[in-house]
């Protein structure tokens, strides 16, 4: 959870360094060998952030576009809503920094 909190706070770093590309790894296939609960835990946190950064006012007053890669289709219905909706709230953000 430690590493969620502090995304925001990295690229705000980042983009102050003219960082234009940011890539996070959040989540490995490997995680789903853990306990159901754990995972559960793991794609609320994501859901969370997610909307979070959808709405965010860094993510916006930078022209932040969010794009959310691998496997969609193996992510729970809310938090597949959840990366879709920060990816569509972005999508026009063409010319400005990228959050992977």
């Amino acid at each position: 959870e430690f590493g969620a909190e502090k995304l925001l706070e990295v690229l705000q770093w980042s983009l102050a360094l003219g960082v234009e590309c940011l890539s996070v790894y959040a989540f490995s296939t490997d995680n789903f060998k853990r306990s159901s609960a754990e995972v559960d835990v793991l794609f609320e946190l994501a859901e969370r952030k997610l909307d979070e950064m959808a709405s965010s006012h860094v993510i916006h007053s930078h022209n932040v576009r969010i794009q959310v890669l691998g496997e969609l289709h193996m992510l729970p219905e809310g938090t597949r809503r959840a990366a879709f909706n920060a990816m569509a709230r972005t999508k026009a953000y063409v010319n400005g920094p990228v959050l992977n």
